[in-house]
């Protein structure tokens, strides 16, 4: 997906630990949770755009738009804390004509 105009992102990184008994891949491999940084891009293309198997690591089977709103309760519970902060840090670009965050150096978004 290339349709893309930049937003923002998280100003610091968010952490979460699988909880106990978690048995997903991660675990198997040693980790303990996930540290992320999010970005905030506007998409601007075609819904024939969005392809979940572009990549062979496939993550989800189905995708729709949705309210920002909505996205905590869209999730695991224990990720859940993650998407109410990843919906705060973004909630300001979800406003009509919100402006976006002055784009950092690296890559571009066209």
């Amino acid at each position: 997906m290339v349709s893309v105009a930049w937003l923002g992102r998280t100003e610091d990184w968010i952490t979460y630990d699988f909880p106990e008994g978690y048995r997903g891949a991660k675990i198997a491999r040693g980790w303990r949770g996930q540290k992320q940084v999010w970005f905030a891009l506007k998409f601007t293309g075609e819904d024939s755009e969005v392809n979940l198997f572009a990549d062979r690591h496939v993550e989800f089977d189905a995708w729709r738009w949705a309210e920002l709103d909505e996205a905590a309760e869209m999730v695991i519970p224990f990720k859940r804390d993650t998407y109410v902060q990843v919906v705060a840090a973004f909630h300001r670009f979800a406003a009509p004509g919100a402006e976006p965050d002055p784009e950092p150096n690296g890559p571009t978004f066209a």
